[in-house]
């Protein structure tokens, strides 16, 4: 089942949902016997920030987006710990762009932008690819342009 975010807008619910509504997909996957969850997640460790470039990675994601991100580890960890066949996937900054194919995935991988983005429509082609692959089966994929 992918899970992709969409903008969020003001007014719509906090992301400290995220937590909540994780919870309840886990339970739900469970029942039903779905074990295959492939989701979106964030870029939080410090070694894997700096694939993002010195703005979005040293500047943004620890200042500014620190509560989302500290939502997302939560998430994370409720995902690690569950009984389920994950994939978490921590791409740069989305944008409503086309999709183009012309994406990186992997560990260690650097950004040669600034700031970098990478269309939602890629990300969410990546996402449903791991849902029959096993290359990340139960492993983080960063995704990169």
């Amino acid at each position: 089942m992918p899970i992709l975010g969409t903008p969020r807008k003001r007014g719509t619910r906090p992301l400290s949902r995220l937590v909540a509504d994780q919870r309840q997909l886990n339970a739900i996957l469970a029942r039903t016997h779905k074990r295959r969850q492939c989701l979106h997640g964030a870029v939080k460790l410090i070694s894997e920030r700096r694939q993002l470039g010195p703005l979005l990675g040293g500047v943004i994601v620890p200042l500014v987006l620190r509560h989302e991100v500290a939502d997302h580890e939560v998430k994370e960890s409720l995902i690690v710990q569950s009984r389920l066949d994950w994939t978490i996937v921590r791409p740069p900054k989305l944008s409503n762009g086309a999709a183009t194919g012309e994406f990186r995935h992997g560990n260690g991988i650097r950004s040669a932008s600034l700031l970098p983005t990478l269309a939602r429509a890629d990300v969410a082609a990546f996402m449903l690819a791991q849902l029959d692959g096993t290359t990340y089966s139960r492993r983080v994929a960063n995704i990169l342009r």
